[in-house]
């Protein structure tokens, strides 16, 4: 009796169910191609993020260091539009030794908190030249623009013995081609 009401209300689910168009749901538009505009760097140490390409409604940005040697840890957090992104991964570089702490959470609605670091003593990126920290992959929501750069009140890189390494953190901004 169970198998036969869970076939009915399957069934009913779907012919129920409207069919799915290629405009997506609501209608949207599809996604189609995105370009990121990256915040101008300015020279000296630098974070900034890259983009990475990947296929389909994907965006991944890789968080690039350069002019900061001696990286032993790197917190930092990224904001952008909750409606045009869904945040889908963080994945630390492969320049972390495997001992590395890799800590990602979403909080708030557009604003993730991001820690990559050593433990202990041991290891430390040298990024006096471009080394690729992590990555940090999104779903598109749509065809809207979006930001997404580092809150600098909240983001910093720290040398073996917890010193702020004095850096500079540039985003970038995302829209439809």
């Amino acid at each position: 009796m169970k198998a036969l009401f869970a076939i009915s209300l399957l069934a009913a689910l779907a012919l129920g169910a409207p069919a799915c168009s290629s405009g997506g749901p609501s209608g949207e538009a599809p996604v189609g191609p995105l370009v990121f505009a990256p915040e101008a760097a300015t020279g000296g140490a630098v974070v900034f993020l890259a983009a990475r390409p990947v296929l389909g409604d994907r965006l991944a940005f890789d968080v690039v260091a350069r002019g900061a040697p001696q990286i032993h840890g790197a917190a930092f957090r990224l904001t952008w539009d909750p409606e045009a992104l869904a945040f889908v991964s963080a994945e630390r570089g492969e320049v972390w030794s495997k001992q590395v702490l890799a800590l990602a959470k979403e909080g708030a609605g557009g604003q993730l908190a991001i820690a990559w670091t050593e433990k202990g003593m041991s290891g430390a990126v040298d990024a006096t030249e471009d080394k690729i920290l992590g990555t940090v992959t999104f779903d598109a929501r749509g065809r809207k623009a979006s930001s997404v750069g580092f809150k600098i009140e909240r983001s910093t890189l720290v040398d073996r013995k917890g010193a702020h390494l004095p850096v500079t953190w540039r985003g970038g901004s995302i829209a439809a081609r």
